[in-house]
């Protein structure tokens, strides 16, 4: 008896796409919690067992939703950071284009950086922050900065997650708490930036 031949490397990069597309158009539908193993099969007109072939866990495949708008934030996250020398601009200008580009992607912002995760997802292994481009740059930053004497002393680690979570805060409380009248999301955010600003300078 002559088995079904192998999938072409092809025909495994289309059946991964209709399944994240499956999954895209769940979440649209239904939020995080939308998405299983059997409806993404469901939907895709596949197995569950083809869907575990290229993800390995719901967790993964949630997490795989949203690679290609983080690739295009890093990388302009990293040229913004190349082109600036002076290290206290480097961190303004950092915070501002995060703030700018999570307001310009407000999918990708709900999505990924707003992401709770369910009780139905398995936890994810705990990673260092520095293993995201953006907090490495921004560390950086805040080491040269202080370096120069142009921020305050203290644990640059805290100092920049702490600026970061600042400006997070702004862009998730208008979401998470839609019910109160909060003003233009983007003075809300350029106001946090200067505020984190003010709260690292010397």
């Amino acid at each position: 008896m002559v088995g079904r031949p192998a999938a072409t490397e092809e025909q495994r990069r289309a059946q991964r796409r209709r399944i994240r597309e499956a999954a895209v158009e769940l979440h649209g539908e239904k939020g995080i919690q939308g998405i299983t193993i059997r409806a993404v099969a469901q939907r895709a007109s596949i197995s569950t067992g083809a869907v575990y072939s290229h993800f390995s866990s719901l967790a993964e495949l949630a997490q795989s939703l949203w690679r290609a708008p983080l690739e295009k934030a890093n990388a302009q996250f990293n040229a913004l950071a190349e082109a600036e020398p002076d290290p206290l601009r480097r961190v303004a200008r950092l915070l501002g284009a995060y703030a700018e580009f999570s307001l310009d992607n407000p999918e990708f912002l709900r999505g990924a950086m707003l992401f709770v995760r369910p009780a139905t997802l398995d936890e994810s292994e705990r990673v260092p922050l520095e293993e995201l481009d953006f907090f490495r740059l921004l560390r950086e930053a805040v080491v040269a900065a202080q370096g120069s004497g142009q921020i305050r002393e203290g644990d640059t680690r805290a100092l920049a997650s702490g600026a970061w979570a600042a400006v997070h805060g702004a862009l998730a409380l208008p979401i998470n708490l839609d019910r109160y009248e909060w003003g233009a999301p983007s003075e809300l955010t350029m106001t946090a930036v200067e505020a984190a600003m003010r709260s690292l300078r010397v």
